[in-house]
């Protein structure tokens, strides 16, 4: 959630462009660079900070949800099945 407190600029790098790489610098998507900016300023503003926090536990409960709700193996198998059935029933291209 950006809200109006996140409208500054700090060593640069404005809360709008460091919040719009969050899920890439928390995945370690980013370059060494860019990286840098965003940590800089992650550490320099306490609202973009509190905002990685949210973004960080957000994750964590996709991440534990996706672990609890696997389908079990007959399942995957049915859907595969299914998905080259759907395949070979195509006209060829």
């Amino acid at each position: 959630m950006i809200d109006e407190t996140m409208d500054g600029s700090v060593d640069g790098k404005s809360c709008l462009e460091a919040l719009a790489q969050i899920f890439e610098y928390l995945a370690g998507e980013l370059s060494l660079e860019a990286d840098a900016r965003v940590r800089a300023h992650l550490a320099a503003c306490g609202p973009c900070s509190s905002q990685l926090m949210l973004d960080r536990a957000y994750l964590s409960l996709l991440r534990s949800r996706s672990l609890l709700d696997k389908a079990s193996p007959s399942l995957r198998r049915r859907i595969v099945q299914a998905l080259f059935a759907t395949e070979e029933s195509r006209p060829p291209r």
